[in-house]
């Protein structure tokens, strides 16, 4: 009878003991579950990161790969602006602009602000493209570069008289730039070319500026050079 009885005890026991043992297999087989799927939800998201980047590198490299080819005139800057090391600041015949020589429909009664994104109208003039236009939508003709406000400098005179007296146009001085303003290179070459751009109005040398200009406005520099190019 006791052997009868220790042997059920004993049978319980292994039960039991099954039981335990599956039950703790089912929770480590979860536990291993759900470290796979974080381990692969963190290489998801980090390959996502990564996909982003690259979209946004080759999106601002776009204009390198189905721009039109422009050359632009670097003209001299302040010889107080300091060197950059490894890259030089460029001015070209749009960063400043006096809107009464040039066409523009931008609104008279307003004084645009930095960031506000307008569209310049190009052409060429023999060897180089100039600015034509000013406008605030695509022109549909000729092609154009997306550039942003710096800052709107209003005419001095502006406001002055009656209503009757508003100018049909924007009047005043209006800073550009077109997101080529720098150029990136070793600094030895660097150098160079900033000694070479901040002389270029007493010299005869010219610095040019090779720039690509995708369909929608997009410019970005393709290289730069300097020499006695002419008009």
């Amino acid at each position: 009878m006791g052997g009868k009885w220790a042997l059920e005890q004993a049978r319980a026991c292994g039960s039991a003991a099954g039981v335990v043992d599956v039950h703790y297999q089912i929770e480590t087989m979860k536990e291993n579950v759900q470290r796979v799927f974080r381990k692969r939800y963190l290489i998801v998201k980090v390959l996502f990161q990564i996909g982003i980047l690259v979209g946004m590198v080759l999106l601002a490299m776009r204009p390198l790969v189905d721009g039109r080819e422009i050359r632009l005139v670097v003209q001299s800057r302040d010889p107080r602006a300091l060197f950059r090391g490894d890259y030089v600041q460029l001015n070209y015949e749009f960063s400043t602009i006096d809107l009464d020589s040039i066409p523009n429909d931008l609104d008279s009664g307003r004084r645009y602000k930095f960031g506000d994104e307008l569209y310049l109208e190009m052409k060429q003039r023999g060897r180089f493209y100039r600015p034509v236009g000013l406008w605030s939508s695509p022109p549909r003709k000729n092609l154009f570069m997306k550039v942003m406000v710096n800052y709107h400098m209003l005419a001095i005179n502006y406001g002055a008289g009656t209503k009757a007296e508003k100018p049909q146009r924007a009047r005043g001085t209006v800073s550009l730039t077109g997101g080529i303003e720098q150029y990136y290179t070793n600094p030895a070459s660097a150098k160079e070319f900033d000694v070479i751009v901040s002389r270029s109005t007493t010299d005869s040398v010219q610095v040019v500026a090779y720039v690509m200009v995708s369909d929608d406005g997009e410019s970005r520099i393709k290289k730069l050079r300097y020499g006695v190019f002419g008009e």
